[in-house]
């Protein structure tokens, strides 16, 4: 991210050239596999009721996908075009504070990552926290489910994300310059992740949402990814690649669609092998969608000055 963004600071404006950048790259395809998923639904192809449930508000809170991650939680939030899209809202959440993070001052830098980490850490413990591990107690009267705190701001909210984004380029600031202070801070979080991955058990704080998932994660992911830098980034770029780069976002956006069409119109051919069935139909879609956004990129491209 931090590579996409320095790649605008040669031009007026970077902020807005980057925010111009990250629509065109989220936006079409996540519209595209929505308003089918609308349409098949309102033809009573696919769940038929998705489209009773809609209202116009829901609708535009859906389609501009940043307050996803809020919505999973509001007690009045019924269903969803695309189920996971959630975590593209805690995306493009990060990518709105991204030109202001990067901008910063070093040590200003390390004061946001250091903040989001804290939080983080304390979601992931509620036996640590003031509120009992719950977010009813300050959020009564709001619209909000009881959620515990591991959920909404150890897993769901930007304090995860946030954390994880920073610490993916604190990983390749090391990779590059070999600066020994990000290498202390990406053991201090590794090492944490174990202690606390073994000591959760003893206070019930494994059992609460995600933190098992979240624990383990970050435990494997920080030392896999200092390991992985230099191959990553030495190997020539080949065609799978960039065909599994292409395909990715896709898969994402159509695997919940494909679900609803293989109930709906199981293939008689392969009818004995649901995964199989499940497998092409994304693949299908998918295909179709990036399509579509290879077609958009080409003029994103064009439009940015650079690939």
């Amino acid at each position: 991210m931090r590579v996409s963004f320095e790649k605008f600071t040669g031009f007026q404006n970077p902020a807005f050239r980057f925010y111009i950048d990250r629509f065109w790259r989220i936006f079409p395809a996540f519209l595209l596999v929505a308003f089918v998923t609308i349409f098949l639904s309102f033809l009573n192809i696919t769940s038929p009721t998705l489209y009773s449930s809609l209202t116009l508000r829901s609708l535009i809170m859906e389609l501009l996908i940043i307050p996803q991650n809020f919505l999973v939680v509001s007690e009045y939030f019924s269903g969803s075009i695309i189920p996971p899209a959630w975590s593209v809202g805690t995306e493009l959440q990060w990518y709105i504070l991204v030109p202001f993070v990067f901008l910063l001052p070093k040590a200003a830098r390390w004061l946001v990552f250091l903040s989001l980490l804290f939080g983080h850490f304390m979601a992931l413990n509620p036996t640590l926290s003031t509120y009992g591990g719950t977010l009813c107690d300050y959020l009564s009267g709001a619209s909000f489910k009881c959620m515990r705190m591991t959920d909404l701001l150890g897993y769901r909210l930007i304090f995860f994300v946030g954390a994880v984004f920073m610490l993916g380029d604190m990983i390749g600031v090391y990779r590059r310059n070999q600066n020994v202070q990000h290498l202390i801070m990406l053991c201090v979080v590794t090492i944490y992740s174990l202690i606390f991955f073994i000591s959760a058990p003893s206070t019930g704080d494994i059992n609460s949402p995600y933190v098992a998932e979240v624990s383990l994660g970050m435990m494997i992911i920080v030392p896999f990814a200092l390991l992985s830098f230099d191959h990553a980034y030495s190997k020539p770029d080949n065609y799978i690649d960039r065909l599994i780069g292409r395909m990715a976002y896709p898969v994402f956006l159509t695997h919940i669609l494909a679900t609803q069409l293989v109930d709906a119109y199981s293939l008689d051919f392969i009818r004995s092998n649901r995964l199989a069935e499940f497998t092409l139909v994304t693949i299908l879609l998918a295909a179709i969608v990036a399509a579509f956004q290879h077609y958009i990129d080409k003029k994103r491209y064009e439009s940015r000055g650079f690939s």
